[in-house]
């Protein structure tokens, strides 16, 4: 137990069960709060795909999604549960993300931040790549980091 009462979170490539909290949680936070069209979501479930959660007491309060790109990956579709928000989920999962992507050789990240986000990336290292764009109505940035 950690001092906060809770168990660890761990963060893992999703299967099973776990996709399925993954998918729902997404769903919740991307579809619900912005009316994007579901079939963004489930276009995610082929072998370009790899899903990522971070769990916590059996419980999904983080995810995100990546997909292959040539010698890149893209990372899509990060979402933290609300009433897990502040609890630095979103910082975990990204650096799984890139321990995970060092290991298979992938020299750059990319990913679209929607603009209230993009500070975040900043902080971890991502920069901007090329200018602020539109995607569903939402304000976004393209961004990337370069792997060492």
């Amino acid at each position: 137990m950690t001092q906060s009462g809770h168990d660890p979170i761990i963060v893992c490539v999703a299967s099973g069960d776990v996709l399925e909290q993954c998918l729902e949680l997404r769903r919740a936070v991307f579809i619900e709060e912005q009316q994007i069209d579901e079939a963004l979501e489930m276009d995610g479930l082929d072998e370009d795909s790899v899903h990522i959660a971070a769990v916590e007491s059996g419980s999904v309060l983080g995810t995100a999604r990546l997909r292959r790109s040539g010698r890149a990956l893209k990372v899509q579709r990060v979402a933290v549960h609300r009433a897990a928000r502040r609890r630095g989920i979103g910082t975990r999962i990204m650096r799984f993300i890139h321990s995970y992507a060092r290991d298979r050789g992938v020299q750059r990240l990319r990913l679209s931040a929607q603009k209230e986000v993009v500070a975040f990336y900043h902080e971890i290292g991502y920069v901007a790549d090329g200018p602020p764009h539109s995607e569903a109505g939402i304000p976004h940035q393209n961004m990337y980091l370069d792997l060492h």
